[in-house]
């Protein structure tokens, strides 16, 4: 389940940043802050955690350098 979060929010995003035109923006003069696609690309980021575990492995498993 860990692994399912920064896919879905990744493609959330690409959705998002396509669409047209935007469902979901502020009002205002904010340009590209004022869209979803980034509140999505920042859940991505926060939720990369198990993703990094698998392509980086932890310090535990090296030997020690003596």
């Amino acid at each position: 389940m860990a692994f399912a979060a920064m896919p879905v929010f990744l493609l959330m995003a690409l959705i998002t940043y396509l669409q047209e035109p935007p469902l979901c923006a502020a009002p205002g003069n904010l340009g590209f802050l004022s869209s979803m696609w980034l509140m999505y690309i920042v859940m991505c980021v926060l939720h990369s955690e198990p993703w990094l575990s698998l392509v980086m492995p932890t310090s535990e498993k090296r030997p020690p350098n003596d």
